[in-house]
């Protein structure tokens, strides 16, 4: 994104807030914040919550950089943060890489790893546009469905409760050490209920794109994976069977290898968001696989 459009997404995100923007030296990587309070008529009374806090890459000219930056140590550079006058806050935060350049150089399209975090965040609607249009229009669409749902349920039942709605959404490039580069997407959201609905999503991208499990382990070893991982799975747990497993609250049946993972101190680390393998007061459940066991397995490509 060439730096006059990230001035003016900005602007449309915040359209309503008083601000100054300063310019960044062209960094790799943005960090943005913000957080919307949207109530239903009135300061004091429900609101539907947005809140954002999330890296994002900078398109346009630097398109596509090169894979001695894939090994990257992302350090984060001083921050900035701009507060309007209603409350809002916008934080623009660069990150200064420090660049290993031991393999033939390769390139990762940005445009394309934006589009894939934008879907996974906003919504595959939103792909084709910007990283702060998405965001502005992700905002604008729950706000706008807040309020219609509330409309509807007075309608129905005048002296009902009303509860608020809360949309938080962080996303972070992790340092991982590896050969791609994987970005972490927590989303939260609660619309009424016992608790909001949290997912946690790692996205890893190579050159070629997102990669899944086929790319990273082999199209034809998945069955051999998803036994190295369950067997993983039940040491981890101290059990030996699915019937014991079951006996601590896991679902056997429901086991498959997450295609949500991440590479971290010599361990392939899968993960499972609530109800997946498991009910929800486990939480989100990882199963670390040592990278030399899937070694052995032939297993890692």
């Amino acid at each position: 994104m060439k730096r006059n459009s990230f001035f003016i997404g900005l602007a449309f995100l915040a359209s309503s807030a008083s601000m100054v923007i300063e310019a960044q030296q062209s960094p790799l990587v943005q960090r943005f914040v913000y957080k919307e309070y949207a109530p239903l008529d009135s300061i004091e009374g429900p609101a539907c919550r947005v809140e954002m806090d999330m890296d994002f890459f900078i398109e346009g000219a630097s398109d596509r950089f090169r894979a001695s930056v894939l090994q990257v140590n992302i350090k984060f550079g001083a921050r900035k943060s701009l507060t309007g006058n209603d409350g809002r806050e916008v934080k623009t935060e660069p990150l200064v890489e420090r660049v290993e350049s031991s393999r033939p150089p390769k390139i990762l399209n940005l445009g394309l790893v934006n589009k894939v975090i934008i879907e996974k965040a906003f919504g595959a609607e939103y792909g084709r546009e910007s990283f702060l249009s998405a965001a502005a229009h992700f905002r604008d669409a729950k706000v706008q469905e807040y309020r219609k749902s509330v409309s509807d349920l007075l309608e129905k039942v005048p002296d009902t409760r009303l509860v608020e709605h809360s949309y938080y959404l962080k996303g972070e490039v992790l340092d991982t050490g590896n050969l791609f580069v994987t970005y972490h997407l927590v989303s939260s959201v609660y619309t009424g209920g016992a608790h909001p609905m949290t997912e946690n999503l790692y996205l890893n991208f190579d050159e070629e794109g997102l990669l899944d499990l086929e790319r990273m382990f082999g199209e034809d070893k998945q069955d051999v994976l998803e036994k190295v991982v369950f067997k993983a799975l039940l040491n981890q747990e101290g059990v030996k069977d699915a019937k014991a497993l079951a006996e601590k609250s896991y679902f056997p049946d429901q086991f498959h290898v997450s295609e949500n993972f991440y590479v971290k101190d010599g361990n392939c680390v899968f993960v499972y968001n609530p109800y997946e393998i498991a009910p929800y007061s486990r939480g989100v459940v990882e199963i670390p696989v040592p990278v030399e066991t899937l070694k052995k397995k032939k297993l890692w490509l």
